[in-house]
C-alpha cells in the first residue's frame, strides 16, 4: 500500500470490536478488519477476505474427560469431541466485544448446548491460554497450535466433524464516500490477504 500511495499516512487503531464499530460509525476510522461478523446493521458493508479455521483448546486434566479416549495431538489433525461433552466443562469465553464470542454463540445454538462461562475476557488469547490451566475450554484460531507454547499441553479439537471456520474481512460505512486511498487499500486487501490465509 505504501508503494501505491506513498503520501498517505496509515494509522492502525487497536481496540475491542464494539469500540471499533463506534469509531467506524462516527467516521473516525475508514476501515475495520474483523472476524466472526456480528450483526453489523444496514449501515455497514462487510467484505469477506478469507475464512479462518478455528479449534477448541481443551484441558486434558478435567476428570470428566477420563472416560473418553483422547490420543495425543497430531500435526494438522483436529480430534472430534461431541458437543454434549462441552456442557460439562467450564468455558473460558470472550465477551461481546470480541468476534470469537459470536462464533461460539452460533455453534452452541446450532448444537443446542449451553456451556457455562466461568470467565469472560476481552482478549481471546487470554482465554485459550487459561483453558488448559482451568480444566476448561476456549475457542482459538487453528494457527495457535503451531504458534503458541502451552505450559500444560491441551487437546486441540473440534465440536464439528468438519473444521469450524469464521469469516475474516473488513467493514466500512456504506453511505460514506470513502477517500480514494481507502478504496485502494480495500482493493489491495482483497488481492493480498487471501494469499496469506
Amino acid at each position: 500500500f505504501r508503494k501505491r500511495c506513498p503520501s498517505v499516512e496509515v494509522r492502525v487503531v487497536e481496540d475491542n470490536l464494539l469500540e471499533l464499530l463506534q469509531l467506524l460509525e462516527r467516521e473516525q476510522i475508514d476501515i475495520l478488519f474483523m472476524s466472526t461478523v456480528p450483526d453489523v446493521g444496514e449501515l455497514l458493508q462487510f467484505v469477506e477476505l478469507c475464512r479462518e479455521e478455528m479449534c477448541l483448546v481443551v484441558s486434558r486434566s478435567n476428570p470428566l474427560l477420563s472416560p473418553l479416549s483422547l490420543p495425543e495431538n497430531r500435526e494438522r489433525i483436529l480430534q472430534y469431541i461431541p458437543p454434549r461433552v462441552l456442557t460439562r466443562l467450564p468455558l473460558i469465553s470472550t465477551n461481546k466485544s470480541n468476534g470469537t464470542y459470536y462464533l461460539a454463540k452460533r455453534l452452541f445454538d446450532k448444537y443446542g448446548i449451553s456451556p457455562t462461562a466461568v470467565l469472560e475476557l476481552k482478549n481471546a488469547s487470554s482465554c485459550y491460554r487459561m483453558a488448559p490451566e482451568s480444566n476448561g475450554f476456549a475457542f482459538a484460531p487453528v494457527s495457535v497450535i503451531l504458534e503458541e507454547k502451552f505450559s500444560s499441553l491441551p487437546l486441540f479439537c473440534s465440536m464439528e466433524e468438519e473444521v469450524s471456520t469464521r469469516p475474516v474481512g473488513l467493514v466500512y460505512k456504506k453511505e460514506r464516500q470513502l477517500p480514494k486511498p481507502a478504496v485502494e487499500f480495500i482493493g489491495l486487501a482483497r488481492e493480498a490477504i487471501p494469499g496469506y490465509a
